[in-house]
Protein backbone atom coordinates (compact mmCIF):
# COMPACT_ATOMS: atom_id res chain seq x y z
CA UNK A 1 0.00 0.00 0.00
CA UNK A 2 1.56 3.39 -0.60
CA UNK A 3 1.68 6.47 1.95
CA UNK A 4 -2.26 7.53 0.89
CA UNK A 5 -3.29 4.46 3.05
CA UNK A 6 -1.08 4.23 5.84
CA UNK A 7 -2.04 7.55 7.74
CA UNK A 8 -5.31 5.94 8.27
CA UNK A 9 -4.36 2.83 9.94
CA UNK A 10 -5.50 0.08 8.37
CA UNK A 11 -4.64 -3.21 9.98
CA UNK A 12 -2.44 -6.06 7.33
CA UNK A 13 -5.78 -7.74 8.32
CA UNK A 14 -8.16 -5.34 6.20
CA UNK A 15 -5.73 -4.83 3.92
CA UNK A 16 -5.32 -8.24 3.02
CA UNK A 17 -9.34 -8.55 3.07
CA UNK A 18 -9.48 -5.68 0.73
CA UNK A 19 -7.38 -7.62 -1.12
CA UNK A 20 -9.20 -10.61 -2.00
CA UNK A 21 -11.31 -9.63 -4.91
CA UNK A 22 -12.09 -10.59 -8.85
CA UNK A 23 -13.89 -8.74 -11.32
CA UNK A 24 -17.12 -10.43 -13.01
CA UNK A 25 -18.87 -8.28 -16.03
CA UNK A 26 -17.15 -5.29 -14.68
CA UNK A 27 -18.62 -5.37 -10.91
CA UNK A 28 -16.34 -6.59 -8.07
CA UNK A 29 -17.18 -9.37 -5.61
CA UNK A 30 -15.08 -10.63 -3.03
CA UNK A 31 -13.95 -13.96 -2.44
CA UNK A 32 -15.00 -13.46 1.31
CA UNK A 33 -18.03 -10.78 1.12
CA UNK A 34 -20.98 -13.49 2.74
CA UNK A 35 -23.54 -11.48 0.48
CA UNK A 36 -22.15 -7.98 1.89
CA UNK A 37 -21.72 -6.24 -1.34
CA UNK A 38 -20.51 -2.75 -0.20
CA UNK A 39 -17.04 -4.45 0.68
CA UNK A 40 -16.78 -4.74 -2.59
CA UNK A 41 -17.40 -1.13 -3.79
CA UNK A 42 -15.07 -0.62 -0.72
CA UNK A 43 -12.33 -2.00 -2.43
CA UNK A 44 -12.72 -0.56 -5.78
CA UNK A 45 -12.35 3.22 -3.96
CA UNK A 46 -9.44 1.62 -1.94
CA UNK A 47 -7.66 0.69 -5.35
CA UNK A 48 -8.60 3.69 -6.75
CA UNK A 49 -6.67 5.96 -3.87
CA UNK A 50 -3.73 3.58 -4.32
CA UNK A 51 -3.22 3.19 -7.72
CA UNK A 52 -3.60 7.43 -7.32
CA UNK A 53 -6.47 8.04 -9.51
CA UNK A 54 -7.89 9.78 -7.01
CA UNK A 55 -5.91 12.14 -5.07
CA UNK A 56 -6.26 13.67 -1.76
CA UNK A 57 -9.11 16.25 -2.46
CA UNK A 58 -10.42 14.47 -5.01
CA UNK A 59 -14.51 14.11 -5.22
CA UNK A 60 -15.70 10.79 -5.44
CA UNK A 61 -17.94 9.34 -8.10
CA UNK A 62 -21.67 10.25 -7.27
CA UNK A 63 -23.85 7.83 -5.28
CA UNK A 64 -26.10 7.26 -8.47
CA UNK A 65 -22.82 6.70 -11.22
CA UNK A 66 -20.89 4.15 -9.16
CA UNK A 67 -24.57 2.41 -8.62
CA UNK A 68 -24.97 2.04 -12.16
CA UNK A 69 -21.13 1.53 -12.77
CA UNK A 70 -21.62 -1.09 -10.24
CA UNK A 71 -24.58 -2.82 -10.85
CA UNK A 72 -25.42 -2.21 -7.21
CA UNK A 73 -28.20 -0.07 -5.27
CA UNK A 74 -27.47 3.33 -3.88
CA UNK A 75 -27.90 2.13 -0.69
CA UNK A 76 -25.03 0.02 -1.05
CA UNK A 77 -22.65 2.62 -2.33
CA UNK A 78 -23.08 4.88 0.15
CA UNK A 79 -22.87 2.18 3.25
CA UNK A 80 -19.63 1.95 1.26
CA UNK A 81 -18.84 5.30 1.80
CA UNK A 82 -19.93 5.28 5.42
CA UNK A 83 -17.94 3.03 6.22
CA UNK A 84 -14.74 4.37 4.12
CA UNK A 85 -15.72 7.66 6.27
CA UNK A 86 -15.45 5.62 9.40
CA UNK A 87 -11.97 4.61 8.84
CA UNK A 88 -11.17 8.23 8.10
CA UNK A 89 -10.11 7.59 4.31
CA UNK A 90 -12.86 9.75 2.71
CA UNK A 91 -14.96 12.29 4.14
CA UNK A 92 -18.41 13.59 3.47
CA UNK A 93 -19.12 17.14 2.52
CA UNK A 94 -22.62 18.92 2.75
CA UNK A 95 -24.22 18.98 -0.65
CA UNK A 96 -21.18 18.22 -2.55
CA UNK A 97 -21.01 14.34 -1.80
CA UNK A 98 -18.11 12.06 -0.83
CA UNK A 99 -14.15 13.42 -0.79
CA UNK A 100 -10.68 11.83 -0.58
CA UNK A 101 -9.05 12.82 2.80
CA UNK A 102 -5.69 14.83 2.52
CA UNK A 103 -2.88 12.69 3.81
CA UNK A 104 -2.12 14.00 7.32
CA UNK A 105 1.88 14.11 7.95
CA UNK A 106 2.47 12.12 11.54
CA UNK A 107 3.38 14.43 14.50
CA UNK A 108 7.22 14.85 14.83
CA UNK A 109 8.83 12.88 17.49
CA UNK A 110 9.69 15.29 20.36
CA UNK A 111 13.65 15.68 20.84
CA UNK A 112 14.87 13.46 23.75
CA UNK A 113 15.16 15.37 26.57
CA UNK A 114 19.14 17.51 27.57
CA UNK A 115 21.23 15.12 29.53
CA UNK A 116 22.67 16.40 32.62
CA UNK A 117 26.04 17.44 32.51
CA UNK A 118 25.97 15.28 36.03
CA UNK A 119 23.27 12.95 37.21
CA UNK A 120 22.51 14.12 40.42
CA UNK A 121 19.22 13.73 42.87
CA UNK A 122 17.27 17.01 43.43
CA UNK A 123 14.85 18.22 45.88
CA UNK A 124 11.46 18.69 43.79
CA UNK A 125 9.78 22.06 44.56
CA UNK A 126 6.43 22.52 42.36
CA UNK A 127 3.89 22.32 44.54
CA UNK A 128 2.43 25.96 44.00
CA UNK A 129 2.26 24.88 39.94
CA UNK A 130 0.57 21.85 40.72
CA UNK A 131 -1.91 23.23 43.20
CA UNK A 132 -2.58 25.84 40.85
CA UNK A 133 -3.24 23.43 37.94
CA UNK A 134 -5.46 21.57 39.76
CA UNK A 135 -7.17 24.11 40.89
CA UNK A 136 -9.13 23.77 38.34
CA UNK A 137 -10.20 19.70 38.27
CA UNK A 138 -13.81 19.12 37.93
CA UNK A 139 -14.74 22.77 36.38
CA UNK A 140 -17.52 21.59 33.71
CA UNK A 141 -17.02 24.69 31.72
CA UNK A 142 -13.49 23.98 30.67
CA UNK A 143 -11.26 21.44 28.92
CA UNK A 144 -8.53 20.68 31.44
CA UNK A 145 -4.97 19.96 29.92
CA UNK A 146 -3.31 19.64 32.86
CA UNK A 147 -4.92 16.07 33.60
CA UNK A 148 -5.57 12.93 31.95
CA UNK A 149 -9.43 12.16 31.70
CA UNK A 150 -11.61 10.59 29.48
CA UNK A 151 -14.09 13.03 28.36
CA UNK A 152 -17.84 12.11 30.57
CA UNK A 153 -19.45 10.86 27.35
CA UNK A 154 -17.61 8.53 26.19
CA UNK A 155 -18.06 6.35 30.26
CA UNK A 156 -20.56 3.54 30.75
CA UNK A 157 -22.04 6.09 32.81
CA UNK A 158 -25.77 4.60 33.03
CA UNK A 159 -24.28 1.56 33.97
CA UNK A 160 -22.37 2.36 36.39
CA UNK A 161 -25.61 4.02 37.65
CA UNK A 162 -27.78 1.15 37.57
CA UNK A 163 -25.20 -0.20 39.23
CA UNK A 164 -25.03 1.84 41.82
CA UNK A 165 -28.69 1.75 42.25
CA UNK A 166 -28.89 -1.89 42.24
CA UNK A 167 -26.61 -2.17 45.04
CA UNK A 168 -27.62 0.74 47.73
CA UNK A 169 -31.33 -1.23 47.31
CA UNK A 170 -30.29 -4.75 47.93
CA UNK A 171 -27.89 -4.26 50.52
CA UNK A 172 -28.29 -0.52 52.03
CA UNK A 173 -26.69 -1.23 55.45
CA UNK A 174 -23.77 -2.53 54.03
CA UNK A 175 -23.49 0.66 51.63
CA UNK A 176 -23.59 2.63 54.66
CA UNK A 177 -20.98 1.10 56.59
CA UNK A 178 -17.29 1.18 57.10
CA UNK A 179 -15.45 -1.86 54.08
CA UNK A 180 -12.80 -3.62 55.67
CA UNK A 181 -9.52 -2.06 55.52
CA UNK A 182 -7.98 -3.85 52.56
CA UNK A 183 -11.37 -3.81 50.76
CA UNK A 184 -14.20 -5.34 49.20
CA UNK A 185 -13.71 -8.70 49.49
CA UNK A 186 -15.69 -9.48 46.16
CA UNK A 187 -13.85 -6.93 44.17
CA UNK A 188 -10.42 -7.97 44.78
CA UNK A 189 -11.89 -11.77 43.77
CA UNK A 190 -12.55 -10.35 40.63
CA UNK A 191 -9.49 -7.67 40.52
CA UNK A 192 -6.96 -11.10 40.80
CA UNK A 193 -9.02 -12.64 37.64
CA UNK A 194 -8.95 -9.49 35.92
CA UNK A 195 -5.08 -9.07 36.05
CA UNK A 196 -4.58 -12.71 35.57
CA UNK A 197 -5.79 -12.26 32.14
CA UNK A 198 -2.68 -10.46 31.14
CA UNK A 199 -0.20 -12.43 33.32
CA UNK A 200 -0.47 -10.93 37.09
CA UNK A 201 -0.44 -14.02 39.61
CA UNK A 202 -2.12 -11.96 42.77
CA UNK A 203 -4.23 -13.82 44.85
CA UNK A 204 -7.00 -11.35 46.43
CA UNK A 205 -5.35 -11.89 49.95
CA UNK A 206 -2.78 -9.55 48.30
CA UNK A 207 -4.35 -6.87 46.85
CA UNK A 208 -5.08 -3.55 48.58
CA UNK A 209 -8.05 -1.14 47.50
CA UNK A 210 -7.27 2.44 47.46
CA UNK A 211 -9.17 5.60 46.87
CA UNK A 212 -7.68 6.07 43.04
CA UNK A 213 -4.20 5.35 42.42
CA UNK A 214 -2.41 8.40 43.85
CA UNK A 215 -3.58 6.61 47.07
CA UNK A 216 -1.71 3.72 46.22
CA UNK A 217 1.73 5.35 44.99
CA UNK A 218 0.94 7.15 48.08
CA UNK A 219 1.08 4.37 50.23
CA UNK A 220 3.76 2.76 48.31
CA UNK A 221 5.75 5.52 49.18
CA UNK A 222 5.51 6.10 52.58
CA UNK A 223 6.17 1.51 52.68
CA UNK A 224 9.48 1.81 51.51
CA UNK A 225 10.96 5.26 52.12
CA UNK A 226 12.06 7.84 54.21
CA UNK A 227 12.73 11.62 54.16
CA UNK A 228 15.95 12.32 52.29
CA UNK A 229 15.78 9.09 50.46
CA UNK A 230 17.05 8.61 46.28
CA UNK A 231 14.24 7.96 44.08
CA UNK A 232 14.82 6.96 40.65
CA UNK A 233 11.84 8.67 37.95
CA UNK A 234 11.31 9.33 34.45
CA UNK A 235 12.18 12.77 32.81
CA UNK A 236 9.47 13.98 31.74
CA UNK A 237 6.71 11.98 34.01
CA UNK A 238 3.76 12.86 35.46
CA UNK A 239 4.02 16.05 37.57
CA UNK A 240 1.83 14.07 40.79
CA UNK A 241 5.02 11.83 40.65
CA UNK A 242 7.37 14.82 41.59
CA UNK A 243 4.47 16.42 44.15
CA UNK A 244 4.68 12.99 46.00
CA UNK A 245 8.35 12.99 46.47
CA UNK A 246 8.45 16.95 47.60
CA UNK A 247 5.58 15.98 49.66
CA UNK A 248 7.63 13.05 51.40
CA UNK A 249 11.03 15.03 51.49
CA UNK A 250 12.73 12.60 48.69
CA UNK A 251 15.05 13.26 46.08
CA UNK A 252 14.49 12.84 42.27
CA UNK A 253 17.22 11.36 40.05
CA UNK A 254 15.57 11.63 36.45
CA UNK A 255 16.56 9.51 33.52
CA UNK A 256 15.26 10.81 30.57
CA UNK A 257 12.64 8.74 28.86
CA UNK A 258 12.14 8.57 24.96
CA UNK A 259 9.48 8.30 23.26
CA UNK A 260 9.42 4.70 21.00
CA UNK A 261 11.38 3.19 24.36
CA UNK A 262 11.31 5.00 27.76
CA UNK A 263 13.85 4.56 30.00
CA UNK A 264 16.42 2.81 29.57
CA UNK A 265 18.48 -0.10 31.45
CA UNK A 266 21.55 1.21 30.80
CA UNK A 267 20.92 4.49 32.65
CA UNK A 268 18.77 2.42 35.46
CA UNK A 269 22.47 1.09 36.14
CA UNK A 270 24.53 3.63 35.76
CA UNK A 271 22.35 5.62 38.53
CA UNK A 272 22.66 2.69 40.93
CA UNK A 273 26.40 2.67 40.50
CA UNK A 274 26.56 6.02 41.22
CA UNK A 275 24.07 6.74 44.03
CA UNK A 276 22.35 5.37 47.03
CA UNK A 277 19.02 4.92 45.30
CA UNK A 278 16.02 3.59 47.77
CA UNK A 279 13.07 2.97 45.24
CA UNK A 280 12.01 3.59 41.83
CA UNK A 281 9.01 5.09 40.51
CA UNK A 282 8.03 4.75 36.85
CA UNK A 283 4.86 4.52 34.39
CA UNK A 284 5.27 1.42 32.21
CA UNK A 285 3.15 2.11 29.34
CA UNK A 286 2.06 5.17 27.97
CA UNK A 287 3.87 7.24 30.11
CA UNK A 288 2.21 10.64 31.21
CA UNK A 289 3.70 12.76 29.08
CA UNK A 290 5.67 11.38 26.45
CA UNK A 291 3.25 8.65 25.72
CA UNK A 292 6.65 6.02 25.94
CA UNK A 293 5.63 2.37 26.94
CA UNK A 294 8.96 0.24 28.24
CA UNK A 295 9.56 -2.98 26.22
CA UNK A 296 9.48 -6.12 27.83
CA UNK A 297 12.81 -6.95 27.38
CA UNK A 298 14.10 -3.54 29.36
CA UNK A 299 11.34 -4.13 31.66
CA UNK A 300 12.81 -7.90 32.63
CA UNK A 301 16.02 -6.26 32.78
CA UNK A 302 15.39 -3.42 34.81
CA UNK A 303 13.79 -5.59 37.34
CA UNK A 304 16.39 -7.84 37.33
CA UNK A 305 19.29 -4.65 38.19
CA UNK A 306 16.92 -3.47 41.10
CA UNK A 307 16.22 -6.96 42.52
CA UNK A 308 19.82 -7.75 42.82
CA UNK A 309 20.24 -4.85 45.23
CA UNK A 310 17.01 -5.35 47.01
CA UNK A 311 15.34 -2.40 45.73
CA UNK A 312 11.77 -2.10 45.14
CA UNK A 313 9.99 -0.62 42.05
CA UNK A 314 6.66 1.03 42.27
CA UNK A 315 5.25 0.64 38.79
CA UNK A 316 1.87 2.84 37.74
CA UNK A 317 0.37 0.78 35.25
CA UNK A 318 -2.96 3.57 35.04
CA UNK A 319 -2.76 3.57 31.34
CA UNK A 320 -1.83 -0.12 30.07
CA UNK A 321 -5.88 -0.69 29.33
CA UNK A 322 -5.95 1.85 27.07
CA UNK A 323 -3.83 0.24 23.95
CA UNK A 324 -5.88 -0.21 20.60
CA UNK A 325 -3.43 -2.92 18.74
CA UNK A 326 -2.77 -6.31 19.60
CA UNK A 327 -2.32 -7.56 23.04
CA UNK A 328 -2.16 -5.53 26.41
CA UNK A 329 1.34 -4.44 27.02
CA UNK A 330 3.43 -6.02 29.81
CA UNK A 331 3.91 -4.79 33.19
CA UNK A 332 7.08 -4.73 35.26
CA UNK A 333 4.99 -7.07 38.10
CA UNK A 334 4.80 -9.85 35.42
CA UNK A 335 8.76 -10.02 35.82
CA UNK A 336 9.06 -9.56 40.01
CA UNK A 337 10.42 -12.92 41.05
CA UNK A 338 11.35 -11.04 44.76
CA UNK A 339 7.72 -9.48 45.63
CA UNK A 340 9.93 -6.11 45.16
CA UNK A 341 7.51 -4.59 42.54
CA UNK A 342 4.47 -2.44 43.80
CA UNK A 343 1.69 -3.01 41.26
CA UNK A 344 -0.84 0.23 41.27
CA UNK A 345 -3.57 1.00 39.05
CA UNK A 346 -7.40 2.16 39.19
CA UNK A 347 -10.72 2.91 36.98
CA UNK A 348 -10.08 6.42 36.52
CA UNK A 349 -8.95 6.48 32.96
CA UNK A 350 -11.17 3.52 31.46
CA UNK A 351 -14.43 3.75 33.85
CA UNK A 352 -15.28 6.26 36.17
CA UNK A 353 -12.76 8.57 37.55
CA UNK A 354 -15.03 10.04 39.70
CA UNK A 355 -15.57 6.96 41.65
CA UNK A 356 -12.58 6.71 42.62
CA UNK A 357 -11.62 2.91 43.21
CA UNK A 358 -8.30 1.90 42.65
CA UNK A 359 -5.88 -0.95 43.88
CA UNK A 360 -2.15 -2.04 44.49
CA UNK A 361 -0.60 -5.13 44.87
CA UNK A 362 2.34 -4.22 47.46
CA UNK A 363 4.47 -7.72 47.26
CA UNK A 364 6.51 -8.31 50.46
CA UNK A 365 5.23 -4.65 51.27
CA UNK A 366 1.75 -5.69 51.84
CA UNK A 367 1.80 -5.39 55.83
CA UNK A 368 3.55 -2.04 55.69
CA UNK A 369 1.09 -0.84 53.37
CA UNK A 370 -1.99 -2.08 54.72
CA UNK A 371 -1.17 -0.26 58.15
CA UNK A 372 -0.23 3.22 56.43
CA UNK A 373 -4.38 2.71 54.45
CA UNK A 374 -5.26 2.32 58.18
CA UNK A 375 -3.98 5.53 59.36
CA UNK A 376 -4.77 7.36 56.47
CA UNK A 377 -7.84 7.15 55.93
CA UNK A 378 -8.84 3.72 57.22
CA UNK A 379 -11.16 2.49 54.21
CA UNK A 380 -11.96 3.34 50.48
CA UNK A 381 -15.98 4.53 50.04
CA UNK A 382 -18.04 1.46 50.37
CA UNK A 383 -20.70 1.86 47.94
CA UNK A 384 -18.03 2.30 44.99
CA UNK A 385 -16.45 -0.86 45.45
CA UNK A 386 -19.79 -2.44 45.87
CA UNK A 387 -20.86 -0.94 42.39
Amino acid sequence: MNDLIKPHNLSTKQIQFFKKTTITDGVFMSLNDSGFRYRSVERHILQLIENQTLHPGDRLPSLRSLSVQMGVSISTVNQAYLELEDRGLVEARPRSGFFVRPSLPALPTPAPPRQQQKMAPVLSNRSQLIAKMLSFLGRQDLINLSVNCPDASLLPSKALARCMTQVLREDPLHAVSYETVQGNGELRRLLALRQAQFGLSNTPEEILVTSGTVEALYTALRAVTRPGDNVLIQSPTYYCFLQLLENCGLRAIELPSLPEEGMKAEDVKRALETFDVKACIVTSNFNNPDGATIPDNTKKEIVALLAGRGIPLIEDDIYGDLHFQGKRPSTFKQFDEEGLVIYCNSFSKALAPGYRVGWMSPGIYFQRALDIKTTTNVATATPNQMA
